[in-house]
């Protein structure tokens, strides 16, 4: 499930936009709001995407590391976990205090 940063309100993963506001959800759902954060962010220098333990067979094939230019779009697409897919994006740092 895609949560949308503009209404709050949860949208299916296969729904490009939401359900409720008509936000596009490539830009303003949770998931595309935490990857332009991270991609901006100078200290991060790759990211992790993690996935849960009852992730599908789909998420676990994208777990791991990428650069920020290689970095996958969330949520994964043909994602079977009946509640949505459970993946996140993770930070690597090289330097975590100024």
């Amino acid at each position: 499930m895609q949560i949308c940063n503009k209404c709050n309100q949860i949208s299916p993963d296969s729904e490009p936009n939401c359900i409720s506001c008509g936000a596009n959800l490539s830009e303003y759902s949770e998931f595309a709001i935490s990857r332009k954060k991270l991609i901006e962010n100078s200290r991060v220098t790759a990211i992790r995407i993690s996935v849960s333990k009852s992730a599908c067979p789909t998420c676990r094939q994208i777990e791991g590391v990428y650069t920020k230019q290689n970095l996958p779009t969330l949520p994964v697409e043909g994602c079977s976990n009946p509640n949505g897919c459970k993946c996140h994006y993770a930070p690597i740092l090289d330097e975590i205090f100024p």
